[in-house]
Protein backbone atom coordinates (compact mmCIF):
# COMPACT_ATOMS: atom_id res chain seq x y z
CA UNK A 1 0.00 0.00 0.00
CA UNK A 2 1.52 3.30 -1.14
CA UNK A 3 0.74 6.87 -0.06
CA UNK A 4 -1.12 9.08 -2.49
CA UNK A 5 1.60 11.72 -2.23
CA UNK A 6 4.51 10.53 -4.44
CA UNK A 7 7.18 12.67 -2.74
CA UNK A 8 8.58 9.69 -0.79
CA UNK A 9 9.68 7.92 -3.99
CA UNK A 10 10.42 11.02 -6.09
CA UNK A 11 12.88 12.21 -3.43
CA UNK A 12 14.64 8.85 -3.75
CA UNK A 13 14.53 8.47 -7.52
CA UNK A 14 18.30 9.08 -7.72
CA UNK A 15 18.72 5.65 -6.10
CA UNK A 16 17.97 4.15 -9.52
CA UNK A 17 21.11 5.78 -10.95
CA UNK A 18 23.13 5.10 -7.81
CA UNK A 19 22.43 1.37 -7.85
CA UNK A 20 23.02 1.27 -11.60
CA UNK A 21 26.48 2.82 -11.25
CA UNK A 22 27.37 0.60 -8.31
CA UNK A 23 26.33 -2.48 -10.27
CA UNK A 24 28.30 -1.52 -13.38
CA UNK A 25 31.47 -0.77 -11.39
CA UNK A 26 31.21 -3.92 -9.31
CA UNK A 27 30.53 -6.09 -12.35
CA UNK A 28 33.54 -4.86 -14.33
CA UNK A 29 35.86 -5.42 -11.36
CA UNK A 30 34.41 -8.88 -10.67
CA UNK A 31 34.98 -9.91 -14.30
CA UNK A 32 38.65 -8.90 -14.15
CA UNK A 33 39.23 -10.85 -10.98
CA UNK A 34 37.58 -14.01 -12.34
CA UNK A 35 39.66 -13.88 -15.51
CA UNK A 36 42.90 -13.84 -13.52
CA UNK A 37 41.90 -16.92 -11.57
CA UNK A 38 41.02 -18.89 -14.71
CA UNK A 39 44.35 -18.00 -16.35
CA UNK A 40 46.31 -19.31 -13.39
CA UNK A 41 44.43 -22.63 -13.52
CA UNK A 42 45.15 -23.10 -17.24
CA UNK A 43 48.85 -22.28 -16.88
CA UNK A 44 49.20 -24.78 -14.02
CA UNK A 45 47.46 -27.50 -16.09
CA UNK A 46 49.81 -26.97 -19.09
CA UNK A 47 52.91 -27.26 -16.89
CA UNK A 48 51.65 -30.47 -15.36
CA UNK A 49 50.98 -32.02 -18.80
CA UNK A 50 54.56 -31.28 -19.86
CA UNK A 51 55.96 -32.93 -16.72
CA UNK A 52 53.80 -36.00 -17.26
CA UNK A 53 55.67 -36.76 -20.50
CA UNK A 54 58.83 -37.61 -18.49
CA UNK A 55 59.71 -41.09 -17.09
CA UNK A 56 57.53 -43.18 -14.82
CA UNK A 57 58.86 -41.55 -11.68
CA UNK A 58 58.37 -38.10 -13.10
CA UNK A 59 54.86 -39.10 -14.26
CA UNK A 60 53.92 -39.99 -10.71
CA UNK A 61 55.18 -36.62 -9.55
CA UNK A 62 53.30 -34.93 -12.39
CA UNK A 63 50.10 -36.73 -11.42
CA UNK A 64 50.45 -35.51 -7.87
CA UNK A 65 51.02 -31.99 -9.13
CA UNK A 66 48.03 -32.34 -11.49
CA UNK A 67 45.81 -33.13 -8.53
CA UNK A 68 47.08 -30.04 -6.81
CA UNK A 69 46.52 -28.01 -9.97
CA UNK A 70 42.94 -29.30 -10.24
CA UNK A 71 42.27 -28.32 -6.66
CA UNK A 72 43.74 -24.90 -7.37
CA UNK A 73 41.57 -24.54 -10.47
CA UNK A 74 38.46 -25.50 -8.48
CA UNK A 75 39.34 -22.86 -5.95
CA UNK A 76 39.72 -20.36 -8.78
CA UNK A 77 36.27 -21.25 -10.12
CA UNK A 78 34.72 -20.85 -6.70
CA UNK A 79 36.44 -17.50 -6.32
CA UNK A 80 35.20 -16.43 -9.74
CA UNK A 81 31.64 -17.42 -8.87
CA UNK A 82 31.86 -15.41 -5.68
CA UNK A 83 33.46 -12.63 -7.75
CA UNK A 84 32.06 -9.27 -6.87
CA UNK A 85 30.12 -10.62 -3.87
CA UNK A 86 33.43 -11.20 -2.07
CA UNK A 87 35.14 -8.02 -3.23
CA UNK A 88 32.13 -5.76 -2.83
CA UNK A 89 29.40 -5.79 -0.24
CA UNK A 90 26.84 -5.28 -3.03
CA UNK A 91 26.87 -7.71 -5.95
CA UNK A 92 25.96 -6.59 -9.49
CA UNK A 93 22.75 -8.66 -9.38
CA UNK A 94 21.64 -7.08 -6.10
CA UNK A 95 22.31 -3.62 -7.52
CA UNK A 96 20.38 -4.44 -10.67
CA UNK A 97 17.32 -5.76 -8.79
CA UNK A 98 17.33 -2.79 -6.40
CA UNK A 99 17.57 -0.35 -9.32
CA UNK A 100 14.67 -2.00 -11.15
CA UNK A 101 12.44 -1.90 -8.06
CA UNK A 102 13.00 1.83 -7.57
CA UNK A 103 12.34 2.50 -11.26
CA UNK A 104 9.20 0.35 -11.45
CA UNK A 105 7.60 1.72 -8.29
CA UNK A 106 8.39 5.29 -9.33
CA UNK A 107 6.86 4.72 -12.78
CA UNK A 108 3.71 3.16 -11.28
CA UNK A 109 3.32 6.03 -8.83
CA UNK A 110 3.83 8.71 -11.48
CA UNK A 111 1.30 7.28 -13.93
CA UNK A 112 -1.42 6.57 -11.35
CA UNK A 113 -2.84 10.10 -11.05
CA UNK A 114 -3.58 11.43 -7.56
CA UNK A 115 -5.48 8.80 -5.54
CA UNK A 116 -5.62 8.79 -1.75
CA UNK A 117 -3.69 5.51 -1.64
CA UNK A 118 -2.12 3.25 -4.26
CA UNK A 119 -1.86 -0.52 -4.46
CA UNK A 120 1.40 -2.09 -5.68
CA UNK A 121 2.97 -5.56 -5.63
CA UNK A 122 6.64 -5.93 -4.70
CA UNK A 123 8.08 -9.45 -4.75
CA UNK A 124 10.09 -10.90 -1.84
CA UNK A 125 13.38 -11.10 -3.75
CA UNK A 126 13.02 -7.43 -4.67
CA UNK A 127 12.60 -6.47 -1.03
CA UNK A 128 15.60 -8.66 -0.16
CA UNK A 129 17.73 -6.69 -2.63
CA UNK A 130 16.69 -3.38 -1.08
CA UNK A 131 17.41 -4.69 2.43
CA UNK A 132 20.83 -5.94 1.28
CA UNK A 133 21.57 -2.53 -0.22
CA UNK A 134 20.52 -0.81 3.00
CA UNK A 135 22.68 -3.13 5.11
CA UNK A 136 25.68 -2.45 2.85
CA UNK A 137 25.20 1.31 3.08
CA UNK A 138 24.89 1.14 6.85
CA UNK A 139 28.07 -0.92 7.02
CA UNK A 140 29.86 1.66 4.88
CA UNK A 141 28.62 4.46 7.12
CA UNK A 142 29.81 2.65 10.24
CA UNK A 143 33.23 1.88 8.75
CA UNK A 144 32.79 -1.90 8.78
CA UNK A 145 35.64 -3.96 7.33
CA UNK A 146 35.15 -4.59 3.62
CA UNK A 147 32.36 -2.03 3.29
CA UNK A 148 34.72 0.85 2.52
CA UNK A 149 34.45 -0.11 -1.16
CA UNK A 150 30.90 1.24 -1.17
CA UNK A 151 32.15 4.68 -0.18
CA UNK A 152 34.84 4.56 -2.87
CA UNK A 153 32.33 3.57 -5.53
CA UNK A 154 29.88 6.37 -4.80
CA UNK A 155 32.49 9.11 -4.47
CA UNK A 156 31.93 11.73 -7.14
CA UNK A 157 28.34 10.66 -7.84
CA UNK A 158 27.09 14.13 -6.93
CA UNK A 159 24.12 14.60 -4.64
CA UNK A 160 24.27 11.11 -3.14
CA UNK A 161 27.99 10.98 -2.46
CA UNK A 162 27.48 10.37 1.27
CA UNK A 163 25.81 7.15 2.48
CA UNK A 164 23.86 9.07 5.15
CA UNK A 165 21.35 10.63 2.77
CA UNK A 166 21.03 7.43 0.74
CA UNK A 167 20.34 5.47 3.92
CA UNK A 168 17.63 7.88 5.06
CA UNK A 169 15.86 7.84 1.69
CA UNK A 170 16.10 4.07 1.31
CA UNK A 171 14.74 3.60 4.84
CA UNK A 172 11.66 5.62 3.87
CA UNK A 173 11.16 3.55 0.73
CA UNK A 174 11.35 0.31 2.71
CA UNK A 175 9.06 1.69 5.42
CA UNK A 176 6.38 2.12 2.76
CA UNK A 177 6.98 -1.07 0.77
CA UNK A 178 7.17 -3.39 3.80
CA UNK A 179 4.32 -1.95 5.85
CA UNK A 180 2.22 -4.93 6.93
CA UNK A 181 -0.47 -4.02 9.44
CA UNK A 182 -4.16 -5.04 9.53
CA UNK A 183 -5.19 -1.73 7.97
CA UNK A 184 -2.98 -2.43 4.95
CA UNK A 185 -4.53 -5.85 4.41
CA UNK A 186 -8.09 -4.56 4.83
CA UNK A 187 -7.62 -1.76 2.31
CA UNK A 188 -5.92 -4.15 -0.14
CA UNK A 189 -8.79 -6.61 0.18
CA UNK A 190 -11.31 -3.83 -0.44
CA UNK A 191 -9.41 -2.85 -3.60
CA UNK A 192 -9.26 -6.39 -4.92
CA UNK A 193 -12.78 -7.50 -4.00
CA UNK A 194 -14.40 -4.14 -4.78
CA UNK A 195 -16.86 -4.95 -2.03
CA UNK A 196 -16.18 -5.13 1.71
CA UNK A 197 -19.26 -5.00 3.93
CA UNK A 198 -18.64 -3.10 7.14
CA UNK A 199 -15.22 -1.88 6.00
CA UNK A 200 -14.31 1.50 7.50
CA UNK A 201 -11.86 3.08 5.08
CA UNK A 202 -11.36 6.25 7.13
CA UNK A 203 -10.31 4.28 10.23
CA UNK A 204 -7.95 2.05 8.25
CA UNK A 205 -6.46 5.03 6.42
CA UNK A 206 -5.88 6.84 9.71
CA UNK A 207 -3.81 3.88 10.91
CA UNK A 208 -1.74 3.98 7.71
CA UNK A 209 -1.06 7.69 7.93
CA UNK A 210 0.04 7.35 11.57
CA UNK A 211 2.71 4.82 10.60
CA UNK A 212 3.78 6.73 7.49
CA UNK A 213 4.16 10.01 9.36
CA UNK A 214 6.20 8.29 12.07
CA UNK A 215 8.59 7.14 9.32
CA UNK A 216 8.82 10.67 7.87
CA UNK A 217 6.61 9.86 4.88
CA UNK A 218 3.94 12.31 3.77
CA UNK A 219 0.57 10.51 3.20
Amino acid sequence: MLPGDPSWILAADYLEDAFGLLGETSGSSGTSRAGGAGGAGEAGGAGEAAQAEGGAAQAEGGAAQAEGGAAQAEGGCAEAEGGCAEQYVLSPRTCDVARNVIRRVKDEVCKAGSPVVRLAVVRPFELDALWDALDALRSARDGAEGAAEIVKLIEGFGQYVLPSRTIADLEKVLAVLTLDIPATRRIAAAFVLDHAPGFDFDAAYAQLTTVWEAAGVKP
